[in-house]
């Protein structure tokens, strides 16, 4: 959707954009099963929980940690921030200097 601008919310191009991960007949099954009544049912339910516990936009994130303790984030730039309340190691992004810079230090 965001990389290259396509409208996953028209079956025909979903189903091109799942079968650059599955087989044709794989990506086919999905389809099939997400128009079916269950599955339709299981995201009105996943939906209606995830409005109940506050998400208001995508993605949004409820994270559990070892204490059994849940925070809610939203974005895709909160990363760090759930790698912190998981208590667990990470490195952030770093810029470099530019290969033309190098050579002038």
């Amino acid at each position: 959707m965001w990389e290259n601008g396509k409208d996953v919310s028209k079956p025909e191009v979903l189903v091109e954009v799942l079968k650059q991960r599955l087989k044709e007949d794989e990506a086919r099954e999905v389809m099939a099963k997400a128009n079916s009544p269950p599955y339709k049912q299981q995201l009105n339910d996943n939906t209606k929980e995830a409005l109940d516990r506050g998400a208001f936009g995508c993605p949004w994130f409820l994270v559990r940690n070892s204490k059994g303790e849940e925070e809610p984030f939203f974005g895709s730039d909160r990363f760090h921030y759930m790698w912190e309340y998981l208590g667990l190691p990470w490195k952030d992004v770093q810029l470099l200097p530019p290969a033309d810079a190098k050579a002038k230090i």
